[in-house]
């Protein structure tokens, strides 16, 4: 009852390059030509890679709607993909002879499908009693292969540095490692919900930086460690620790 078909659109393929833009997918509605009647829709949702690096299931829905299911005798249908990818799945059936409503998933893999925007294809055909095709309808649906979510964490305690002054000792992880020679910042509350940069230091192999500091005097302020986002993580403060001069 399984049929393989793999269409891919040259023209499309050129677009693989548009950049991701997160949010569910919109399907799309078709009409199916007379003596048929009717419509289908394909529905594909988005879906992100994980911290793991396997694949992923990407819910596929197609609706197939029919005024009179004795107008034909059975359809197929088939649907697959386009985009930034060198290897497609795609799912089909045949032989089917009611209007319904199909579950499944195309399977996305990191190694062949590049995060990026994707088009859903479906074709469905019907036949007559003597197998002849006698209405054609095409829907797609644009959806999205996301990136993985990376992680990361900045943690900060005080100690005394030097005869008045104190020190942030930070640390940083990216994914649960230590995130080695990144830039932390200190930073100091200057009010309004703003803050001021002092220096920059460089985490050493294990992801520790200490970043010390000498108060000008005896008024209190508040201090703390500043990761900025990269590599795929969002910035990340630590902790605020309120000190004065020593």
């Amino acid at each position: 009852m399984k049929r393989i078909t793999l269409a891919l659109f040259a023209g499309i393929l050129a677009l693989s390059g548009l950049t991701v833009v997160a949010g569910a997918a919109s399907a799309d509605t078709a009409p199916i030509p007379d003596p048929v009647g009717g419509s289908v829709r394909l529905t594909v949702d988005d879906v992100r890679y994980g911290a793991d690096g396997g694949c992923r299931n990407a819910p596929v829905r197609i609706s197939v709607q029919t005024p009179d299911d004795y107008a034909y005798m059975e359809y197929d249908f088939e649907s697959t993909y386009d985009g930034p990818t060198s290897l497609a799945d795609w799912v089909s059936s045949s032989g089917e002879g009611f209007s319904g409503v199909f579950t499944d998933s195309f399977v996305v893999c990191p190694e062949y499908d590049s995060p990026g925007t994707y088009y859903g294809r479906l074709n469905v055909k019907f036949y007559d009693y003597e197998y002849n095709v006698i209405a054609e309808t095409d829907a797609s649906d644009v959806f999205h292969v996301l990136p993985r979510l990376h992680t990361s964490s900045i943690a900060a305690s005080r100690a005394t540095y030097g005869a008045h002054g104190w020190a942030l000792k930070a640390t940083a992880r990216y994914d649960g490692h230590a995130w080695r020679n990144k830039t932390v910042k200190l930073q100091r509350y200057a009010g309004h919900n703003s803050w001021t940069t002092l220096r920059n230091v460089r985490t050493n192999r294990y992801g520790k930086a200490t970043l010390g500091f000498t108060p000008a005097n005896r008024t209190l302020r508040g201090y703390r460690v500043l990761l900025p986002a990269s590599n795929g993580a969002p910035n990340h403060v630590s902790s605020t620790h309120w000190l004065r001069r020593r």
